[in-house]
C-alpha cells in the first residue's frame, strides 16, 4: 500500500515539474518573440491545453501503475469498440471547439483583452480562450461564454485592431438656432478635448485641411442634424462623447440657443379638436 502511495506522489511530482517547466519554457519564448497582448492569449490557451494534457497523463499513468485499477481498465477492453464509437459521437462537438480555438489563436481575428461586438447581441472585452469556449467580459462585468465553433462561423467586429477608431456625434439643433454658430461650438469643444486625436495626414494639413469636420446631415420635422467624427483610441470616444454633450448642453444653454424638442399643435375650432404631432415650436389653441 505505501509501495502505491509512493507512486502516485511520483506521478503527480513529475506531472507537476512538467507542467511548470512546458509553461516557463512557452513563456520564455514568446517574452523574446511577439507582443504582449498576443503572448496573453497563447498563453492562455496553451496553457488551458496543456494542463488537461498533464491532468490526461497523470490519470493513464496511475491506471497503469495501480493494479487494481490496471485490471479494470483491461476489463473494458471488451467493449472497447463499442464505447469508441459512443464516445466519437459524444466529443465531435468538443473537438469541433477544440479545432476552432486552435484556429483562433494562430489566425488572431480577435485576441486576450481586445473589445469585440459578436454578432448583434455581445459586445465587451476578451478575458480568455479556453480549449472550448471564448469568455467575454461586458460592460456590466458579466461573463458571456460562447463555444469557439460558434463565435468562428459568425461576425465579429474587433475595434482594438485599429489604433484609432472614428465615433459619429450627432446633435440636434433648432430651426431657429443659427446653425454656423453651433457648428463653430462644436468644434472649438472637440479640438480642445484631451482624448481627440488628429488623424491628418501630412498632405492634408498642408491642403489646410480643418482637424474637426462639421455636416449638416439631416433636415428633420423639428431640428436640423448635425454630425461631427470623434477620433480617438477605441476605449475613449465613448467616453468623448458623454463629456461633449454635458460641456455642449452648458454651452448652448449659456448662449441662449433653442435646443429642439418634439412639439403638438392642439386646435380648437367649432367645438372640435384637431391633435397634431410634431407641430414646430408651439402649442397653440384657436377658439
Amino acid at each position: 500500500m505505501n509501495d502505491l502511495f509512493f507512486r502516485f506522489l511520483l506521478i503527480l511530482a513529475a506531472a507537476a515539474l512538467f507542467e511548470r517547466v512546458t509553461r516557463w519554457g512557452i513563456m520564455r519564448y514568446l517574452r523574446n518573440h511577439g507582443d504582449d497582448q498576443e503572448n496573453a492569449t497563447v498563453i492562455k490557451f496553451f496553457g488551458n491545453g496543456l494542463t488537461l494534457f498533464v491532468i490526461t497523463a497523470v490519470s493513464f499513468a496511475t491506471v497503469a501503475s495501480v493494479p487494481m485499477l490496471r485490471t479494470f481498465a483491461l476489463s473494458l477492453t471488451a467493449g472497447a469498440g463499442l464505447i469508441a464509437a459512443a464516445f466519437a459521437l459524444a466529443s465531435q462537438a468538443a473537438l469541433a471547439d477544440i479545432v476552432n480555438g486552435i484556429f483562433i489563436v494562430l489566425s488572431k481575428p480577435f485576441r486576450v483583452n481586445d473589445r469585440i461586438i459578436f454578432g448583434n447581441s455581445y459586445e465587451g472585452y476578451v478575458e480568455d480562450i479556453t480549449l472550448r469556449h471564448t469568455v467575454i467580459r461586458d460592460f456590466e462585468h458579466k461573463r458571456i461564454v460562447i463555444p469557439n465553433s460558434v463565435i468562428a462561423k459568425d461576425t465579429i467586429i474587433n475595434s482594438t485592431l485599429n489604433e484609432s477608431i472614428c465615433r459619429f456625434f450627432e446633435v440636434p439643433v433648432s430651426y431657429r438656432a443659427d446653425a454656423e454658430v453651433v457648428i463653430a461650438m462644436i468644434k472649438e469643444e472637440v479640438q480642445a478635448h484631451p482624448n481627440y486625436m488628429d488623424v491628418r495626414t501630412r498632405a492634408e494639413r498642408d491642403s489646410g485641411k480643418l482637424p474637426v469636420t462639421v455636416r449638416m446631415v439631416q433636415f428633420a420635422s423639428t431640428h436640423l442634424l448635425l454630425r461631427t467624427y470623434l477620433w480617438g483610441e477605441p476605449d475613449t470616444t465613448f467616453y468623448m462623447a458623454c463629456d461633449l454633450r454635458r460641456t455642449l448642453l452648458k454651452r448652448l444653454r449659456d448662449e441662449g440657443i433653442e435646443l429642439p424638442v418634439p412639439f403638438s399643435k392642439l386646435e380648437i375650432s367649432g367645438g372640435e379638436v384637431a391633435y397634431k404631432e410634431d407641430a414646430p415650436h408651439q402649442v397653440t389653441a384657436t377658439l
